[in-house]
């Protein structure tokens, strides 16, 4: 049965209020909140209900006022209510909250009637009523609602319903973006039609008639969206009326242009295996060619015929030298392999680079019979280095320089300047209530807004300036060689009032901000370059502080972190001494099975009385000061003696410890890990080390030597960090490598941001053709997961499985 609603109970409490036992027994059966109150606000009587909510008897409440039973903030809000009902003398209505005295929150919906005696009016009565379940159910249908439009976004699978009955036709917003009409857009099978690609028209058409007609709906079309084409896969179940004519129908728009495009490159790697992919040719003793391959005319040009009985240098391209040629033949003799990138011809005069692997062939007394070269055109590769070249140097979302290239320019600038005698200017902005902007009109129009600042700003840059990007909304500003501090102050002026213009956006937001701006001067501040932009961003917070939308300078007043940089030091020091670093380990899980398939030691520093330290703050401070070798030292013997303690009690698990580059550097590495492994028992097939791509790709060839003699002792390796700095393809095929760990960085928006979600493909594509294992490092989320487990990720760690935890504190179950 329905429940009364407040209007009804109040109304039955004025019929009733002949016959006062009558009321009283009707008022107390009621759930709802009763009360009635005086003119004054003083209580008159109240229901049991309401006596269990002030948890006093009627009694105790007859004469007291709001004030008296409840906070302040509730008492004035319930007082409102009665003054805006005694002075319109109609009866009113809202929602409150209220907590129980056992701490339990509902929401009440109260309705307050005035009633009138002889004399005119004498107080109102108030009714309350529970409606916690109904908001409940309300914010489940709204949170149901957006997980459906959700889910249907990750699946890019759009749904629509027609009915013919009504004449409608409607669909989801998933629907919407798919055929790149704006949500909301009215649609009708002609606006549907005419978004369908034309030559696909007439057989879509010829489909939904054959539908209409009883023979269902499957089909699938392309589409153009923003001269784009895209793949539509529909399906749809229709409902027909006893005489067989269609009334309605629900169906389904699927985005299958990924599906599309996979099964092209899928058919083209077909045949590109069908015909194999390198090229081959084998040349005799006296490097004369005996034989080559499909692949080989393919690539160079040359057929078979025209190849047989010609020396290699036939493909000579001139880019390397005689003794270029000479050092590689003479390696391949006295080794019997070489590997490395040339530059060679093809018969039409293009010039090409190859990766080339030269190997010989011996007979059973060991003399070389031939020689084999077998190598492949690597100029897609080298485009694509030079894509993530671009990546790594440069933002994704506004093209601008990142921290990376921008370091590199203050490097050069520095030159410049001690040559010209002139000064060198970083300012450092940030942008004023831009969280306001990102919080209250979404990401895309906060990317939107920092897109038109970057062009904004850069049109005010002189060519020999730099203009980069940070991350968020922070930009920094580098002035290359200025006459005078003033001329810096005036350009810092005229940035602020730049930013204080309204931006007008492609959504039709006009968006305010401002600017926020720390100013270094390169010498006057600091004679070492290196400390401009770190003294620009401590001027940003005095910026900050001072009201925003203003600049400052740096001062000495500021040098205080650097003191307290050095008492960092200092306290290192004496941990390393005092034992007081402890090793954290967080679990390695496969994405297959979801076991931990290992962990990585990481090191933590237990302060006596600053308690535990971010690695944040002293790992900086020990490779800048040479103490990052005795602690790599120190935290490869504790995690190999942990690993071998885990082996004995039963427990085997594989241990990645980092190396930094300073310890890769250190000519004593090798031996280092020699007598770890030795002294502690630990079988070095289970440790992997960990290397940065700066530390390996510092000294290339050198870093091949230690990787190989430690590749001997059976330790492993993985490139940490990987796509956040610089590596040669070339010599990643060289590295005996074994594994490639995603950069956090990439993972962390990996379901939003298209440009990681490239990245992180093109690593996992990359290191499956380079047969390395790839893990995934912070992954949070369970979208994370999906999405690297759909790209063939091996293993992943991050908070989703478990944060860094002591040994003892590790549960493997």
């Amino acid at each position: 049965m329905k429940p009364a609603s407040l209007n009804e109970i109040s109304a039955a409490c004025s019929l009733l209020d002949r016959d006062e036992g009558l009321l009283r027994v009707f008022i107390d059966a009621l759930p709802d909140f009763v009360f009635f109150k005086d003119e004054e606000g003083r209580y008159l009587g109240c229901n049991r209900a309401f006596e269990a909510y002030v948890n006093r008897a009627e009694a105790e409440i007859i004469g007291r006022t709001d004030g008296d039973l409840f906070g302040a903030e509730l008492a004035a809000s319930y007082m409102a209510l009665d003054r805006r009902v005694i002075e319109s003398g109609v009866a009113r209505r809202q929602e409150e909250r209220i907590v129980y005295p056992d701490g339990r929150e509902v929401v009440l919906d109260t309705l307050k009637t005035p009633f009138f005696g002889a004399r005119g009016f004498s107080g109102l009565m108030g009714v309350s009523r529970d409606i916690t379940s109904l908001k409940q159910a309300e914010a489940a249908l709204r949170a149901s609602q957006a997980s459906l439009e959700q889910a249907q976004t990750v699946a890019r699978t759009g749904s629509w319903q027609i009915s013919l009955v009504e004449r409608q036709l409607v669909w989801s917003a998933e629907t919407y973006r798919i055929f790149g009409l704006p949500v909301g857009t009215p649609v009708s099978y002609e606006s549907f039609l005419n978004a369908v690609h034309p030559e696909d028209r007439l057989r879509v058409d010829a489909a939904w008639r054959a539908a209409r007609a009883g023979a269902g709906l499957d089909v699938q079309h392309r589409v153009i969206v923003d001269g784009h084409v895209r793949w539509v896969h529909e399906r749809a179940e229709l409902q027909y009326d006893d005489e067989g004519r269609l009334i309605a129908g629900l169906g389904t728009a699927q985005d299958i242009t990924e599906q599309k495009h996979a099964e092209g490159k899928l058919k083209q790697a077909a045949a590109v295996f069908e015909n194999t992919a390198e090229a081959v040719l084998i040349t005799d003793v006296d490097q004369r060619i005996v034989a080559v391959n499909r692949a080989f005319t393919v690539i160079t040009g040359f057929t078979e015929e025209e190849a047989i009985g010609q020396r290699p240098t036939m493909l000579s391209s001139g880019r390397q030298s005689a003794r270029f040629y000479r050092e590689m033949w003479r390696e391949v003799s006295v080794t019997g392999h070489w590997q490395g990138e040339i530059w060679n011809r093809r018969k039409n005069g293009e010039i090409f680079p190859e990766l080339l692997t030269l190997s010989v062939v011996r007979d059973e007394e060991g003399f070389i019979t031939h020689f084999v070269g077998v190598f492949s055109d690597i100029s897609h590769m080298k485009h694509a280095e030079a894509q993530l070249q671009h990546l790594a140097h440069y933002d994704a979302l506004t093209d601008l320089p990142n921290r990376v290239l921008l370091n590199l320019r203050l490097e050069h600038g520095a030159e410049r300047v001690r040559r010209s005698g002139k000064i060198m200017a970083a300012l450092f902005m940030d942008i004023d209530r831009f969280k306001n902007v990102n919080d209250s009109l979404g990401h895309p129009v906060g990317d939107e807004l920092l897109v038109e600042i970057a062009r904004r700003l850069h049109g005010r840059m002189r060519a020999e300036d730099t203009l980069a990007r940070l991350g968020g909304d922070e930009f920094v500003i580098l002035l290359d060689r200025v006459d005078r501090v003033d001329d810096v102050a005036s350009f810092a002026l005229e940035m602020i009032e730049l930013m204080n213009q309204p931006f007008q956006l492609r959504s039709g937001e006009e968006v305010f901000v401002g600017a926020s701006i720390g100013i270094s001067i390169y010498p006057d501040d600091n004679d070492d370059h290196q400390q401009l932009i770190r003294n620009a961003d401590a001027a940003l917070y005095e910026a900050k502080a001072a009201g925003r939308n203003v600049y400052r300078f740096y001062t000495e007043a500021l040098t205080i972190a650097a003191q307290e940089r050095l008492a960092l030091e200092t306290a290192l020091r004496r941990a390393l001494e005092r034992n007081e670093l402890v090793l954290h380990y967080q679990p390695v899980v496969a994405v297959a099975s979801g076991y931990t398939t290992g962990v990585e030691a990481l090191v933590r520093w237990r302060h006596p009385a600053d308690g535990l330290v971010s690695p944040l703050r002293f790992i900086p401070v020990a490779e800048e000061t040479g103490l990052i070798v005795p602690l790599g030292i120190w935290v490869l013997e504790e995690a190999c003696r942990q690993g071998r303690a885990w082996l004995d009690g039963g427990r085997v698990m594989p241990i990645a410890v980092n190396i930094s580059s300073r310890q890769f550097a250190d000519g004593a590495l090798v031996d280092t890990v020699r007598r770890v492994l030795d002294r502690s028992g630990f079988p070095a097939s289970m440790l992997t080390l960990e290397l940065t791509e700066s530390a390996i790709m510092h000294k290339p060839d050198q870093a091949v030597r230690v990787l190989e003699e430690l590749k001997a002792i059976g330790v492993k390796f993985s490139i940490d960090d990987f796509g956040t700095g610089y590596s040669s393809l070339a010599y990643l095929k060289r590295f005996p490598v074994d594994a490639l760990k995603i950069d956090r960085s990439f993972v962390a928006d990996i379901v939003e941001d298209e440009n990681d979600r490239m990245i992180v493909s093109t690593v996992v594509a990359m290191a499956r053709q380079l047969q390395l294992s790839v893990i995934a490092e912070g992954v949070e989320t369970a979208e994370q997961l999906a999405f690297l487990t759909r790209l063939g990720c091996s293993a992943c760690q991050g908070y989703l499985f478990g944060h860094p935890l002591e040994a003892g504190e590790l549960d493997f179950g």
